[in-house]
């Protein structure tokens, strides 16, 4: 018989009593290797609706026709032939009849069954829907429309799926230069798994800040797989087997947005989808239905789009991943049936699994790089504060609210610059007629058309008046050539010639020709990525190790409360990080209770950690996360400098650290107030513990230099412990208060490193007399 892969199930018509359905062992339809390919996701061929791999047939009705249900799965891959799989029909020992009659079906199967699966993958896979930047949009049924009006910024649903919970969302916002709309965002959410990327700028007009973080959060049955290529480019599957892929792309160090956002439906999806990406159902008649299921006319698609806005402080949006809302599903499963290795006396009955789909079970525990943060899964209704230091790891997260961003008019777009459609036209041709891959991919890959990408990059011109994203349109057709590439079979096959002149397969040629600006002539190409020569790094090997990166203030943290954080782990955002010598440079300063602060003339480096080409980390040295500022001030900080080989340093960015239950303080006047929310025992406490009673002891010094402990006194009820490290040898120093340190917890065999000339009113020896603490020779000692 012959069936679809997930496209149309088919039913096998038997007469038998209780019998197993299953797919024999000498198929191979279980990978050894955990690899997240399309082949290795599709660990058996057949999926049943049945739940438990069994059909029975009662005595009474041995006559009757029953039928069972099976469907091929998706590889997601277009098959040069249609696939063959074997069905068997038997019967276990476990439901074996005693009676005497009926003991001849025990243990026995029916010869098994010959099934071909016909591809059905090309509907699916030509079925995209898409968001560009402009943005220009694509419905799954191949309406292209785009968002004219600049004004339209803000989060949208691109995707939902009526039955399962599975959603996208979008966030536009001004392109360069305040033209147009670019996806600075994207959340792509199941159940109660996200991923999340956000590049988006938001605050108010007086206070910009810049968003720049990858986050995922993986944490149930129903999660996402992501894979990473690059950290420009990720996939994120969804366990129907719906696949979203990013493209990120940077502009200079001041714009970063996402040029591609592409999602490719499953069988699972069809007739449920709504959203920016329509009805997917093969009919673009329905594609613009609104929120509340009326149907706008393609010529108005105002409401239609403005329908599925979601609004500033909704409870809808995805990009504050702490108070997600409720996504509630309910669908048909699908098991893989496996039968057992023999043929005849089955003991048991078969393997089963029902899922909504069987492609995750591999893949689903397989972690991507440090681009991605990944988030933990456990909210703070079922957990204990997190640590100090784990807070520390988290990159910043500026709220989304956009309270005055400022409106554009809605002029339509006009030649200029001395740009006009002829121009525009043959610039980008020309571009795209020099790409190595452009021929191969218009012959050989259909599901790509290099018209639209030529079109796009003529309207970009338009609006901007230059030609800031013809690169980006380049890279989008580079990168869904390979990846469509990957989806047919028969380009493995097929023999051409590569530009060097050897006979390659099509695939091949494609994967070692879609690289960003073929590498720069530094390195080679494979598989769609650069291999760089030694010395030269970057997406497309362009960087040298001398290359400076560029800080991006506006979405560097400026500011650390230590109530929360350990303030010892620097998120620094940027553009061309390199792996090879990144080194942090730090100067202190201190900032006392009249906004007066001082800064240490001598700095230190620690080696920094490199995340991805756009986010790093600077760590304090061990020797410094236990140091404190003196009690007459209310705030310390560091200016932060970073370097890629060690030696030439970026400008200075600035964090300013003190406890925001007592004080706001600004980084760049560095005035800070008190607030009356300050704990009673917390306003100028540098050290983490909150309530405690202590012991404080003084240290006097002998003339013959030995060192005597006297206990002084036990303090009761709450007290602050400060203690201060001071070399008594160096009375000269400059800057005493940079050897101030805290000490939570003390051990009498290193009190001789400590000089504690800190003393109440209240400290008596244990007969009462006093220690002679006023003695004149402490009192100018800090």
């Amino acid at each position: 018989m012959c069936l679809s892969k997930r496209n149309k199930s088919s039913q096998i018509k038997v007469r038998m009593l209780r019998r197993a359905n299953g797919v024999p062992k000498y198929q191979k339809t279980v990978n050894d290797d955990f690899d997240c390919s399309y082949e290795t996701f599709v660990q058996s061929k057949l999926e049943f609706a049945e739940q438990d791999c069994r059909l029975t047939i009662p005595h009474i009705g041995w006559s009757s026709s029953y039928f069972i249900n099976i469907t091929g799965v998706s590889d997601g891959i277009v098959n040069k032939v249609d696939r063959i799989v074997f069905l068997r029909l038997y019967t276990t020992t476990d439901h074996a009849s005693k009676k005497d009659s009926l003991k001849i079906w025990n243990s026995i199967h029916l010869p098994d069954l010959k099934i071909y699966i016909r591809d059905k993958d090309i509907t699916h896979i030509n079925n995209i829907c898409y968001s560009s930047n402009d943005p220009y949009l694509k419905t799954f049924d191949k309406s292209k429309w785009n968002i004219t009006s600049p004004n339209d910024y803000g989060e949208y649903v691109l995707y939902k799926h009526e039955r399962l919970p599975q959603q996208v969302n979008v966030y536009f916002s001004h392109c360069m230069h305040r033209v147009g709309l670019c996806n600075c965002g994207v959340a792509v959410r199941s159940a109660d798994s996200i991923f999340i990327a956000n590049f988006c700028e938001t605050g108010i007009l007086s206070k910009r800040k810049t968003n720049r973080y990858i986050t995922s959060r993986i944490c149930d049955d129903q999660n996402l797989v992501v894979t990473e290529d690059t950290d420009k480019k990720f996939k994120i599957t969804f366990p129907s087997g719906t696949v979203v892929f990013i493209n990120r792309h940077d502009f200079d160090s001041t714009f970063t947005f996402l040029s591609l956002i592409e999602i490719t439906p499953s069988k699972l999806d069809i007739d449920l989808t709504t959203g920016l990406c329509g009805r997917y159902n093969n009919n673009p008649t329905d594609d613009f239905l609104t929120r509340e299921n009326s149907l706008d006319s393609k010529h108005d698609l105002r409401q239609f789009v403005k329908s599925w806005r979601i609004e500033n402080n909704s409870t809808e949006t995805f990009f504050d991943p702490t108070r997600l809302p409720i996504l509630n599903y309910k669908v048909q499963e699908y098991c893989t049936c496996d039968a057992n290795a023999s043929i005849h006396g089955q003991t048991s009955k078969p393997n089963f699994k029902c899922r909504l789909s069987s492609r995750m079970e591999a893949c689903r525990q397989i972690e991507t790089s440090t681009t991605i943060y990944h988030a933990s899964c456990i909210t703070s209704n079922h957990r204990q504060k997190r640590s100090l230091e784990e807070e520390d790891e988290a990159p910043p997260m500026y709220d989304m609210m956009d309270d005055e961003q400022m409106e554009v008019d809605e002029q339509p777009a006009v030649w200029r610059n001395g740009l006009t459609e002829e121009i525009a036209r043959q610039k980008c041709e020309n571009a795209f007629n020099m790409l190595p891959a452009f021929e191969i991919c218009k012959a050989y890959v259909p599901t790509v058309q290099s018209v639209n990408y030529i079109d796009q990059c003529v309207s970009d011109m338009k609006i901007t008046g230059s030609d800031i994203f013809l690169y980006s349109n380049i890279r989008n057709f580079e990168t869904m050539c390979l990846n469509d590439a990957k989806k047919f079979e028969n380009l493995t096959d097929k023999i051409t010639h590569s530009p060097t002149g050897e006979s390659k397969n099509i695939f091949t040629v494609i994967a070692e020709s879609t690289c960003p600006r073929n590498c720069s002539g530094k390195g080679y190409c494979t598989e769609g990525k650069c291999i760089c020569n030694e010395r030269t790094y970057g997406e497309d090997c362009s960087l040298g190790i001398n290359k400076q990166p560029r800080l991006i203030a506006k979405a560097f943290a400026d500011h650390c409360d230590r109530s929360v954080k350990a303030c010892s782990k620097f998120t620094v955002p940027g553009i061309d990080f390199i792996p090879a010598n990144l080194t942090c440079k730090f100067r202190s300063f201190y900032v006392g209770e009249n906004s007066s602060y001082s800064v240490e003339t001598e700095n230190f480096t620690n080696p920094g950690t490199y995340s991805s080409s756009f986010l790093m980390y600077c760590y304090l040295p061990e020797s410094r996360k236990t140091r404190s500022v003196a009690e007459e001030y209310v705030a310390s900080g560091y200016f932060i400098s970073v370097s890629n080989n060690g030696h030439e340093f970026t400008e200075e960015l600035t964090v300013i650290i003190f406890d925001a239950r007592c004080y706001t303080c600004n980084s760049t006047t560095f005035e800070c107030n008190e607030v009356d929310t300050c704990p009673e025992n917390k306003k100028y406490n540098t050290s983490d513990t909150s309530e405690y009673f202590g012991i404080e002891f003084g240290i006097a010094l002998a003339a013959a230099g030995f060192i005597v402990l006297i206990i002084v006194i036990i303090v009761i009820g709450k007290k602050r412990l400060i203690f201060r490290k001071y070399d008594l040898s160096n009375t000269g120093q400059q800057n005493p208060h940079a050897q101030y340190e805290t000490v939570s917890s003390i051990s009498i065999s290193n009190y001789h490193e400590y000089s504690s000339i800190l003393a109440s009113s209240e400290s008596f020896t244990r007969d009462g007399s006093s220690l002679g603490l006023e003695n004149p020779q402490y009192e100018n000692l800090p």
